[in-house]
């Protein structure tokens, strides 16, 4: 390969292959290099040869609003959207009855893919839901067979995210997804923990969309300080970005866990109302 490799420019290199690759190709690349001290440096780069993308960009304004082809969106979603005795186990009475309640993005733990979940993506599309879509591995694989959905909105790519990888592991997964898929948005979720710090300010670099787990609803009551707890969480996030000096969306989930079990409805509604910017939500489904 070296005798291919063609240099344009300082630290430019070029490599023609002998054949035009094929439409829609995944391709990695291995660089092993040193310095002039010696070190060896070693990094694998992959790369997507296929159609560009040309409806349904999802891109962030300068403010970190959501944008769909230049428009913007306010994602109102819910979690873990799956068969159950609500819907009559029916995912499609689930999405019709979500459609009702107003919202228009939808994410799910039921991840595997197959026949259920290829359902569960087509009734999205047919009630106009936006996917929050947790790519499964084969990371490539998977993201260039859905990169082309046309409700296709963010790569969820981790739940908990301090609890599971480094900030390092995280950003090398979204530069993954970003290189077959660079139409749609990243997104990673976290609790931000009691500290003044955050846990999300070692991550901000990780993604294009955070989204802060807000456990609005934990006891048995309201205590009255719902709205307050969620308004100081969410400038903290924005403290943090503004010292950063990057802009990212941010998607506040709020969370009923556990607790506040037959006022749900009422703590998000409450909530909500004291909010503002681009908003996500946990609810029981």
């Amino acid at each position: 390969v070296k005798a291919k490799l063609v240099r344009e420019g300082d630290g430019v290199f070029s490599f023609r292959p002998d054949k035009p690759w094929e439409n829609d190709s995944l391709h990695l690349v291995a660089l092993d290099a040193p310095d002039d001290c010696g070190n060896r440096g070693t990094e694998t780069l992959a790369f997507f040869c296929g159609r560009r993308i040309e409806k349904g960009l999802v891109t962030l304004r300068d403010d970190g609003m959501t944008l769909i082809d230049g428009k913007s969106f306010f994602p109102i979603g819910i979690y873990s959207v799956h068969r159950c005795a609500a819907n009559s186990n029916s995912i499609e009475n689930a999405f019709r009855q979500l459609k009702d309640a107003g919202f228009n993005t939808v994410h799910t733990y039921d991840w595997k893919r197959g026949e259920s979940y290829s359902e569960y993506q087509d009734m999205a599309e047919k009630y106009g839901m936006r996917l929050l879509n947790n790519p499964v591995s084969p990371l490539p694989k998977t993201v260039a067979n859905e990169r082309t959905r046309p409700n296709m909105l963010a790569w969820y790519l981790a739940d908990d995210a301090s609890k599971r990888m480094t900030p390092e592991q995280l950003r090398m997964r979204s530069l993954t997804v970003k290189r077959y898929d660079n139409a749609h948005l990243t997104a990673q979720a976290d609790s931000l923990g009691s500290d003044y710090r955050t846990r999300y300010a070692d991550f901000i670099g990780s993604t294009d969309v955070f989204l802060p787990e807000l456990y609005t609803a934990c006891g048995s009551r309201p205590n009255g300080y719902e709205v307050l707890f969620v308004d100081y969480q969410v400038r903290a996030v924005f403290r943090e970005l503004r010292e950063a000096g990057v802009v990212k969306g941010v998607w506040p989930i709020l969370q009923q866990f556990k607790g506040w079990t037959n006022e749900v409805g009422t703590a998000v509604t409450e909530v909500v109302k004291g909010t503002t910017g681009d908003l996500t939500f946990y609810a029981v489904w």
